[in-house]
């Protein structure tokens, strides 16, 4: 691996996205263009002039880290460069030609202008198709090495102890049950009732657990 783009929208030194940057390329010797996204509105409106006060000193502020972040990667033998754009289509699109070709792209949590989303990129998976070369979502990278937590596996626990028990509890003595079920009356309609809606929870609680395990669970 030779160069690694940088997507990054956030305006922090030690953001997900830099982090794994640093690692590739310390661990493959490649080189980092860090591309700070500062989000812009096309419009016009009567505060333009604030917002135009704003975004320049949110570049401002993206050099300032960009200037420390080189700092610390050349220390370490990485190659860093970077800029601080404006995250409009006509710019983003003509920074993203000049900074190929690459290796690989990480991007870190990117929220995209409406304008920006209309020309196919309102996704990382539109990126590595548009740019024809893996992208790594950073943020989702972590939370799939996040650890399980303590809370998540005691409700899996306590559902998964429910579900065995109607397995092996439960439906082996439905017959029985049924006498009492089919026998009529408020008491037996009342049982029926709960019956389902404890059989429902139980299992849907359970099923809800999975996706979590096995990192499919959206934010």
């Amino acid at each position: 691996m030779k160069r690694i783009l940088l997507l990054e929208q956030k305006l922090d030194e030690s953001t997900t996205a830099i982090q794994y940057a640093y690692r590739i390329a310390k661990r493959d010797g490649a080189e980092v263009l860090c591309l700070f996204l500062i989000p812009s509105s096309m419009t016009t409106a009567d505060w333009i002039e604030t917002q135009e006060r704003v975004v320049g000193e949110d570049i401002k502020k993206a050099e300032r880290i960009g200037m420390r972040i080189k700092q610390r990667f050349e220390d370490e033998g990485i190659r860093f460069s970077y800029r601080a754009i404006r995250f409009q289509p006509t710019i983003f699109m003509k920074e993203l030609e000049a900074s190929m070709p690459v290796d690989l792209v990480i991007a870190g949590r990117l929220t995209s202008p409406v304008e920006v989303a209309d020309l196919g990129l309102g996704s990382i998976g539109d990126l590595g198709v548009r740019l024809n070369c893996p992208v790594i979502d950073a943020e989702a990278m972590q939370k799939s090495f996040e650890p399980i937590s303590p809370r998540l596996w005691r409700r899996f626990i306590l559902y998964g102890i429910g579900s065995a028990l109607m397995y092996f509890v439960f439906f082996p003595n439905i017959k029985h049950l049924n006498k009492f079920y089919m026998g009529g009356g408020i008491l037996a309609g009342l049982a029926i009732m709960v019956t389902v809606a404890v059989h429902a929870w139980v299992y849907g609680s359970t099923t809800e657990c999975l996706p979590k395990f096995i990192r499919m669970d959206k934010d």
